[in-house]
């Protein structure tokens, strides 16, 4: 398929006057290495290690001298076509945001043995530089959303890119291959000619969009105007959308600043055209689409999506790449998140005195709850010599809170080693010791326990004075003996973690599983109070996401 795309480009490496040939989004290099392989007239095949008509079950009529011959002349032209290649300045340029990517296509590269026709880089997609010299082609394969959820997900990335072509990538030939036609259209340039081709499965489009070149100096040319960056615009009906999410930073700034919270909801789905959460992390901003509803066109739906990404940058006063998007998609019952390929952007926000790490990009779940706060406050206030077990721990959060609140000793248990680590790394943020060795006064024993929480409690013969039970609604992974859900484990699991308390011991317990209704019966000899309009944050007041109840052991 590479191979055909770099055909219908009409990129032709063997001429005399080649011109230069990018891939801003490499990826594993896919492209680039075809490209070298033409470039040095490697024929297809001429790697591998073996073939069908050989060994005992091959081709009987199979001569080897014959076939030697052949090989040898492909490999004479190879080795002749890399030094005419070389001779004639063929470069193939590349960049990806993922260190991972440019390994992976530098390992490639070494093992085609044309590295040295490849130059390659990380860098983000809005920091891509035209090679100097010629103008050349352009051609790349940007993710598209195979997954449902994902393509909405994407359309900034393909907003991005059209941008990054038309400012500088001026006089050049781009080619962008995608399987999803909408994401196409975000790219917001001029298209020459559209190509059909199948990637397996998925009928793809190449479409060719020649960038017109700009005089220098020109306010195309220097991204101003207009026409620059800030080019698209939200259409009229997004007035309401910003006026009420200027309400919003006025009122809750002030909040903000003075109990010492940098990131908190800035808008919370309520006007129903604009179906959506944004949320605040200090600098930074996580757009969230909730679910669409099926009434609503999807050419509106897209829209009303663009109005938002469109307009908070200039609300805000913020650059258009600290804007990230998920999009909360239909899924079927028992589906979960599935975390995207590691793109290392963490950034440290702060909760009053208290640093947390949060990664916008990676995950559906940013690392913090911003509806926890207030029960990270209730936590912090009740754990003075406590010893404190957080059960689906998570990123520790809470654990920090019970730190800093004087804990005498830490529990955390969660299924996921990321996540412990993440946690560790929350711990050490807050200058917390986590090492029993390094504890002196005023510090807790700490200990980070992979574990499923709903088995480990019952094997678990640890003594504990507040316990904070926060699971999920439905969880199901490869370390797990059954799955959990909530509404049907939720009796067994606090009475599992009520027979651990110490006299005097208390639970907090938490959910976002809409319309739960907690059924314990007298012979569970647990009494439950509702603290839910205490620990929900004015920022959540409207959506109300969690129910939280306090719960003692007769």
């Amino acid at each position: 398929l590479a191979a055909a795309l770099l055909r219908m480009t009409g990129w032709n490496p063997t001429a005399d006057d080649a011109p230069p040939l990018v891939d801003p989004m490499c990826g594993s290099g896919t492209l680039l290495i075809e490209g070298a392989l033409w470039a040095t007239d490697t024929a297809p095949g001429l790697l591998r290690d073996g073939h069908g008509f050989r060994g005992p079950v091959g081709w009987e009529q199979h001569e080897a001298s014959t076939w030697k011959d052949l090989l040898d002349e492909a490999r004479d032209r190879s080795r002749d076509g890399m030094g005419r290649a070389l001779d004639r300045g063929i470069r193939l340029h590349g960049a990806d945001r993922l260190e991972a990517s440019i390994r992976a296509t530098r390992q490639n590269a070494r093992a085609a043995g044309i590295e040295s026709l490849l130059r390659v880089s990380q860098r983000e997609l809005q920091d891509s530089e035209a090679p100097s010299g010629r103008t050349g082609v352009l051609i790349t394969n940007p993710p598209y959303g195979e997954r449902l959820g994902e393509a909405g997900e994407l359309g900034p990335l393909y907003e991005m890119l059209g941008d990054t072509l038309k400012h500088r990538f001026p006089g050049w030939d781009a080619w962008i291959f995608s399987a999803t036609p909408t994401l196409l259209k975000r790219v917001g340039l001029k298209r020459a000619a559209t190509f059909p081709v199948h990637n397996g499965p998925l009928e793809g489009k190449l479409v060719h969009f020649p960038i017109r070149a700009r005089e220098a100096g020109s306010e195309e040319a220097t991204g101003q105007g207009n026409d620059g960056p800030g080019w698209r615009r939200p259409s009229p009906e997004a007035e309401m959308f910003q006026n009420r999410v200027g309400k919003n930073l006025k009122r809750l700034r002030k909040w903000a600043k003075a109990s010492g919270n940098h990131a908190y909801r800035l808008y919370d789905a309520e006007i129903p055209e604009y179906n959506v959460s944004v949320d605040w992390y200090d600098g930074h901003v996580r757009v969230t689409e909730n679910h669409r509803p099926r009434h609503i066109p999807e050419d509106v739906a897209e829209r009303r999506l663009r109005d938002v990404l469109w307009s908070l940058p200039e609300i805000l006063q913020i650059d258009r790449d600290k804007v990230s998007l998920r999009v909360r998609a239909r899924r079927s019952a028992g589906d979960q998140h599935e975390k995207r390929d590691s793109l290392g952007k963490a950034h440290i926000v702060r909760e009053g005195d208290l640093r947390f790490e949060v990664n916008l990009e990676d995950y559906f779940d940013t690392g913090l709850f911003l509806d926890d706060r207030e029960l990270r406050g209730w936590i912090r206030k009740n754990a003075k010599g406590a010893r404190f077990l957080n059960l689906f721990c998570y990123t520790c959060t809470a654990s920090v809170a019970a730190a800093k609140g004087g804990a005498s000793a830490i529990s955390n248990v969660d299924l996921s080693q990321v996540y412990l680590d993440w946690g560790a790394r929350n711990f050490a943020l807050n200058d917390i010791p986590v090492d029993d060795r390094k504890r002196g006064e005023g510090t807790c024993r700490t200990r980070f326990v992979r574990a499923d929480g709903p088995s480990w409690i019952f094997d678990d013969r640890s003594t504990y004075d507040l316990a904070f039970v926060a699971p999920p609604t439905y969880s199901k992974s490869k370390g797990t003996v059954r799955d959990f859900d909530i509404r049907r484990d939720h009796r067994p699991l606090l009475r599992a973690v009520a027979a651990r308390l110490a006299p005097g011991g208390q639970i907090l317990f938490t959910t976002n599983a809409r319309e739960f209704e907690l059924e314990l019966t007298p012979q569970d000899r647990l009494d439950a109070t509702d603290i839910t309009d205490r620990t929900v944050p004015q920022d959540f007041a409207r959506s109300r996401p969690h129910r939280a109840f306090l719960i003692r052991p007769r």
